[in-house]
């Protein structure tokens, strides 16, 4: 059996995410599923491949801050409802990101 890999705590949300492949101009828009520190499970009508990079960008509460972390696909499952669910995993997030970050998931947690 396989164990966890995960490295932070996840909080379950429902955020909207704007996610398109490093270099590239076009916007599309998927779901977050989770959340953590280090990553997000996302899910959305669009393929992105094991290893693309992405930029993403998703509000978060209270402040209504938004974050810009780049992110690497390292997981993918094509389901039932015709939607992919992606792992990815932050490849970069601000020092202000970061601490904005910490703070939701924070407040997700009590």
């Amino acid at each position: 059996m396989m164990g966890e890999r995960r490295q932070k705590p996840r909080a379950d949300v429902h955020l909207k995410v704007e996610l398109s492949l490093a270099g590239d101009m076009e916007k599309r828009y998927a779901f977050i599923r989770d959340l953590s520190e280090g990553g997000m499970c996302v899910t959305s009508f669009d393929n992105y491949p094991i290893g693309s990079k992405v930029c993403s960008g998703f509000t978060v509460s209270p402040r209504e801050e938004k974050l810009f972390p780049m992110a690497t696909v390292i997981h993918s499952r094509y389901g039932n409802d015709a939607m992919y669910s992606y792992g990815l995993k932050f490849d970069f997030l601000r020092e202000r990101e970061q601490e904005t970050l910490k703070g939701f998931l924070a407040n997700k947690t009590k």
